[in-house]
């Protein structure tokens, strides 16, 4: 064999350049087999690298970007921490339809604008909108686990908290609480495009935006995803104060086990989809549970 080049055989034992007899084939094969290198052994992926999330290189624009969305975040704790002080000392006026549509409306354009804003960025800057978490999900047992438990709590809360021997003391914290909760067939349909647009743009600004950037400038390792998904949750959280101390624990408990799943998945969509059926679930358990005996419009 010039140059010690292992040649192919076919399967009758020839050479692939002319029979040589078994010689050259017992040659042959022991050549190749000297020159079979031992398979890698097996690791498992880390959790980096089975998400479909991409690394990126955050710059001055989204530090800007995510100083808006935490200022915002804590505004919105402000106020809801004082309107909450305010429900104790003197419980609001029951809020008329029209000024609930109006709270519905406003609310809506801003979570449209915030999302917006996010989308227009990531795409002028070029980036894969995987890295976003807008891609289909890769689940994972783990990803599965966390969806799950999150589920089975919230629908233990929700049995205790509508149980016959509490549900009058849950209404009048509804009350005082979430004035702006759907009471009328009318209300509910105009209190649906808030849920449809809490649901699609809080997950892509606190799940997608804010985790991505974060676990960039955090780094992977399980230091880097810990932080990339507890601070969102801290902000989504206290952006939830009005909701009183529940809707905070609450909204903060849900965003953990969602920013978990993205990062195990690489998507925002299956937050997407609980977040905004809750939304609409909580919508219909006001209108159930809080209705006058004869529903206007």
């Amino acid at each position: 064999m010039p140059g010690g080049v292992c040649r192919r055989t076919n399967h009758d034992g020839f050479s692939r350049w002319g029979p040589r007899g078994s010689a050259r084939l017992a040659l042959t094969a022991e050549c190749c087999a000297a020159r079979v290198e031992p398979a890698a052994p097996y690791t498992p992926l880390r959790n980096e690298e089975r998400s479909t999330l991409e690394r990126i290189e955050p710059g001055l624009v989204d530090a800007i970007w995510l100083g808006a969305l935490i200022l915002v975040s804590g505004v919105s704790a402000w106020s809801g921490a004082l309107a909450v002080r305010e429900a104790r000392e003197a419980p609001p006026a029951e809020l008329t339809a029209a000024e609930k549509r109006s709270i519905y409306r406003r609310g809506s354009i801003m979570l449209w604008v915030l999302a917006a804003g996010t989308l227009v960025w990531w795409g002028l800057a070029g980036r894969d909108w995987a890295s976003l978490g807008l891609a289909a999900p890769r689940w994972t047992w783990p990803a599965a686990g966390a969806a799950l438990a999150l589920i089975v709590w919230l629908a233990a809360d929700t049995a205790r908290q509508t149980a016959p021997s509490r549900i009058s003391g849950t209404r009048e914290r509804w009350r005082i609480q979430n004035p702006y909760i759907p009471v009328s067939t009318g209300e509910f349909r105009s209190y649906t495009v808030l849920a449809l647009s809490a649901g699609i743009c809080e997950e892509i600004v606190y799940r997608g935006f804010m985790i991505a950037v974060l676990r960039a400038w955090f780094g992977p390792g399980w230091e880097g995803a810990a932080l990339a998904v507890g601070l969102p949750a801290l902000f989504f959280g206290a952006a939830h104060a009005a909701q009183g101390w529940r809707g905070v624990v609450g909204a903060a408990a849900g965003a953990l086990a969602w920013g978990f799943v993205v990062i195990e998945t690489g998507s925002v969509w299956p937050g997407v989809v609980c977040h905004l059926l809750w939304d609409l679930f909580m919508g219909w358990l006001g209108f159930r549970f809080l209705r006058p005996s004869e529903t206007g419009t």
